[in-house]
């Protein structure tokens, strides 16, 4: 892997010999102070005062970020003449030709989901501002760069070499905090969830917005050592705007990851700056903010009634309060902007819905199973559906695979249960397979995590070991990793494919949750000969996940992958082999039937 990168960097050097060009660095308070109504609040020093390079005029054909999508054939990317000069990353030579296409890459296709920056940005006017979030930009930008796919995967790396710098400095704060909140919008492509940055960098740049006063509407003088000149309303709307995505995208790195999101008081809730407030964002974002507001609250309520088990009382509580944010959830519906806004919706409510699986199996009735297998189906499907008309696999934040995951883990689990014959288990398996194809759209490089998630999707489904411990448990949907929130099924479906593809002991090995003898043989067997599984999980290394047949040989088993070879004919070795498993669990009274 190493080699093929050297020899990468070398092609490029030999290809872009053109050196960088020294530029003078200009602090935030120089390039943010003294800003009049209608200007950019990060170009317009730069054009006032000049600088040491020769800025060519650099025009794009960029819309405001309405998060409108058009099926038109996008504008072909800059070939002619480059108007923005070479830049050199350590030993990285990137074109001036390449900068300007990947920077135009990024303001056509991802700029409106995380509208923080302004649409008319020059790459060399950014790179004057801030070099971090110049290289942000073009490392975001070149993930889809079809004329050079290499240099995502060269560049990766460096940018989080200049974000970690970044942490430890005191200059440039507001840039830094544009970085870290695009950085955790889409970050750079890792083979591990262990070595994905999001958490850290997503608490920086939160801990920093605080420090600079960004949660306090108005330009941050008490915040400063120095005065400031207030600017005009331009330089508060944009500290408004970079507050709200940055809370925002902190908010989703947490509930991805299965843990408390932040909820902190802001002025912003007053009543005299909310229309203010609705009036600078756009629709979208308004409507994202409210959702993300509504989904923390209601998971952190969700939490402290978990941690608050004295008496039986908390299991009807928590059954209530699931109800009502979800309530909550589902009354913003008619102010979604966007269907990417409604499909962002529905995962929340999924992802709270989620929150029954940790209740007692005594309290977990059958109909709240059903209600739960609906959720996750449809909200596959959208998934689906968005992703053929719209491409958000290529451009829109990636957070959404994470509940897209879940949702798999959701049918799969419920599907294994016994309630399978009450379930439209056809339409679960189609959506099921078709997430699997998603993941293999959001994949950058061949041994990412979103590659990794194809594999571990596919191995489940044709596992035994889910449907071994459902047998032990009289045809019930258990969960044993119970402490995170509602992303906690997702985590423990990952256990039993670690368990069994990878040998691992089970982590839960208490008295309620011991393993028996024939879940132990299954871990220890079904390890394929072709393929290191013991490096190839979510959490661990892995740089040779295609090269082998990766489900063991099911003669035994009956089914299939039913069409999934028609949705997809390309795709791994490992998707051809796998099998489904039959079910002996008796079947579950439904008022409505399903085929099978």
């Amino acid at each position: 892997m190493y080699e093929l990168l050297a020899e990468i960097d070398s092609l490029r050097r030999e290809k872009h010999s053109a050196p960088s060009q020294p530029s003078p660095h200009v602090s935030f308070q120089q390039a943010y102070e003294g800003l009049q109504p209608d200007t950019s609040p990060v170009l317009t020093q730069f054009r006032d005062e000049g600088s040491a390079e020769e800025v060519q005029a650099w025009e794009i054909a960029a819309e405001e970020p309405t998060l409108s999508y058009r099926n038109a054939q996008d504008p072909p990317l800059p070939h002619a003449s480059a108007t923005s000069l070479p830049r050199a990353l350590q030993d990285l030579s990137v074109s001036g030709e390449d900068v300007d296409a990947c920077f135009q890459i990024f303001l056509q296709h991802y700029l409106s989901y995380v509208p923080i920056l302004e649409t008319s940005l020059r790459p060399d006017d950014c790179y004057v501002y801030s070099p971090l979030l110049f290289w942000t930009i073009l490392a975001i930008g070149s993930m889809r760069f079809e004329r050079d796919p290499t240099l995502i995967i060269a560049i990766g790396p460096m940018v989080m070499e200049l974000a970690k710098d970044a942490v430890f400095s005191c200059k440039d704060v507001i840039a830094t905090i544009q970085s870290f909140t695009l950085l955790c919008t889409w970050p750079m492509p890792v083979e591990t969830l262990e070595r994905d940055p999001s958490p850290a960098l997503a608490g920086a740049a939160l801990q920093l917005a605080i420090n600079s006063g960004l949660h306090v509407w108005g330009i941050g003088q008490d915040f400063s050592r120095r005065r400031l000149n207030p600017g005009g309303q331009n330089s508060v709307d944009f500290r408004a705007k970079l507050w709200v995505n940055c809370l925002i995208v902190c908010q989703r790195v947490n509930i991805a990851f299965g843990v408390s999101p932040p909820v902190l008081p802001d002025t912003y809730q007053r009543e005299k700056y909310s229309e203010r407030l609705s009036a600078t964002l756009t629709p979208s974002i308004e409507f994202q903010r409210r959702l993300c507001l509504t989904h923390s609250e209601g998971i952190i309520t969700l939490e402290k009634t978990l941690n608050s088990k004295v008496s039986d009382a908390y299991i009807v509580a928590l059954k209530s309060e699931i109800e009502n944010i979800v309530s909550d959830l589902k009354s913003l519906r008619t102010r979604s902007p966007t269907s990417f806004d409604q499909f962002l919706l529905d995962g929340a409510v999924l992802q709270i819905s989620c929150f029954h699986m940790l209740l007692p199996q005594s309290a977990l009735s059958s109909e709240t199973l059903f209600q739960l297998y609906d959720i996750a189906v449809a909200f596959a499907q959208l998934g689906a559906e968005l992703d053929q008309k719209q491409k958000i696999a290529e451009h829109a934040p990636p957070f959404f695979s994470r509940i897209m995951f879940l949702a798999s883990c959701v049918i799969l689990r419920i599907a294994r249960s016994s309630l399978r014959e009450a379930l439209d288990l056809k339409k679960g398996r189609e959506v099921y397979f078709k997430t699997i194809i998603l993941h293999k759209r959001l994949s950058i490089r061949h041994d990412d995590a979103y590659s990794r998630a194809t594999v571990i999707l596919s191995q489940l489904w044709s596992g035994k070991m889910i449907e071994a411990q459902t047998r032990r448990s009289a045809g019930q949907v258990r969960v044993k990793c119970r402490s995170r929130l509602g992303m906690s099924l997702l985590y423990d479906c990952w256990w039993y494919w670690r368990q069994e593809f990878q040998g691992h002991p089970d982590p839960y090995p208490d008295e309620e949750n011991r393993s028996d003898e024939s879940e132990e043989s299954m871990a220890l067997q079904a390890t394929p000969t072709s393929t290191d599984f013991g490096n190839m999980d979510l959490w661990w290394p892995s740089y040779e996940i295609f090269t082998g047949t990766y489900a063991q040989d099911a003669d035994s088993r009956s089914g299939g992958l039913g069409n999934l070879t028609e949705l997809e004919p390309n795709l791994a070795p490992a998707y051809h082999s796998l099998q489904t498993l039959p079910s002996t669990f008796a079947a579950a009274d439904r008022s409505e039937q399903f085929p099978p």
